[in-house]
């Protein structure tokens, strides 16, 4: 097949004729490997909750909502959330993990600083990190 201009959209034909493979899950249905997932909604409807929660499973291993998980590292990028409170909320939920110091190495954050934890255009920051930090 061409080469394709990553802007470029493309037909659904061409999609059918291709060679791609689906993704495997990590939380079937809701998150697979080498994809982006995005969760957005309204302020106060607990979003962060939400990703922090299925977080913590998917680095234990835990099943999520009655799902299957695939233990595996979780890089956890936050945009809005100080270091502080998001040390708030992760102390109150591992309550529910007696044994987090089984997986702790399995998770991993990154927090945003003040000036730039409005959802901008940070992707190239997080790529800066990444590399500097060797994740």
């Amino acid at each position: 097949m061409e080469q394709v201009n990553l802007h470029s959209s493309l037909t659904l034909s061409y999609l059918m004729l291709s060679n791609a493979k689906p993704n495997k899950p990590i939380v079937p249905n809701l998150l697979y490997e080498n994809g982006v997932t995005i969760f957005a909604g309204t302020d106060g409807t607990r979003k962060t909750w939400f990703v922090l929660d299925m977080a913590l499973h998917i680095a234990s291993g835990h099943d999520f909502l009655n799902w299957k998980v695939r233990q595996k590292p979780v890089l956890l990028l936050q945009f809005e959330l100080s270091e502080g409170q998001l040390k708030y909320r992760l102390s109150k939920m591992l309550k529910a993990y007696p044994g987090y110091k089984d997986f702790q190495h399995n998770f991993k954050y990154m927090a945003l600083e003040t000036e730039d934890r409005l959802f901008v255009d940070q992707w190239k920051k997080i790529r800066c990190r990444q590399t500097n930090a060797n994740i």
